[in-house]
């Protein structure tokens, strides 16, 4: 048995000594844009649910952004032959956007991956929708186009963005070693004693 609590107290330590940082998902959050207008070419605004939260133990790297669900109205109209979904500043001088259309596909699942050097211009307003930003969260517009018009027509966009980064490992708390000692040292004195009985 002590054999046994030492060889874990030795991978516990050793597990907290070379433990790295792990690639993972942080946090996520649904865009939500809704757009009207006269076919074959209507637009309008959207809102993030909630601001992208980056805990202490994890350093943030770049975004996703997944075209989740597209809802028109009429139904028949089916996906459009381009979408857009930009970022703007509050005074609407300065946005920059990402582009859906035929060449690139268009279809539910379709996902950009936005960073520091893909979308550079994108991401730089994205770093807004992460809590604690020092500046506003960017206003949120989208496009869309068909091939045809002549008539009033509506459709939802919806977007998950996801915020992907390095989660380091909690460090074990020192009462867990304080307590695998305590451990140790129970065995350890038991062992003696019961050799001791065996050998008088």
């Amino acid at each position: 048995m002590t054999n046994r609590l030492t060889k874990l107290l030795l991978m516990l330590l050793a597990f907290s000594v070379t433990a790295h940082s792990k690639a993972a998902v942080i946090d996520t959050a649904i865009i939500t844009t809704n757009a009207s207008g006269s076919l074959n070419s209507i637009a309008g605004t959207g809102n993030i649910d909630s601001l992208l939260t980056i805990s202490e133990n994890a350093s943030f790297n770049y975004f996703t952004v997944e075209l989740t669900g597209f809802v028109t109205n009429p139904d028949y109209l089916g996906l459009p032959q381009s979408l857009t979904l930009s970022f703007w500043d509050s005074s609407l001088t300065n946005g920059a956007g990402l582009y859906w259309n035929l060449n690139t596909g268009i279809y539910l699942g379709k996902t950009f991956t936005v960073s520091s050097s893909e979308y550079s211009s994108v991401y730089d307003h994205m770093l807004n929708l992460i809590s604690g930003s020092s500046n506003p969260v960017p206003l949120i517009r989208t496009g869309m186009s068909w091939s045809f018009g002549g008539i009033d027509g509506s459709a939802t966009a919806s977007f998950l963005v996801t915020a992907h980064g390095d989660i380091a490992p909690v460090p074990l708390p020192a009462s867990i070693w304080f307590f695998g000692a305590g451990l140790l040292g129970i065995f350890s004195f038991q062992k003696r004693r019961a050799e001791s009985i065996h050998t008088s």
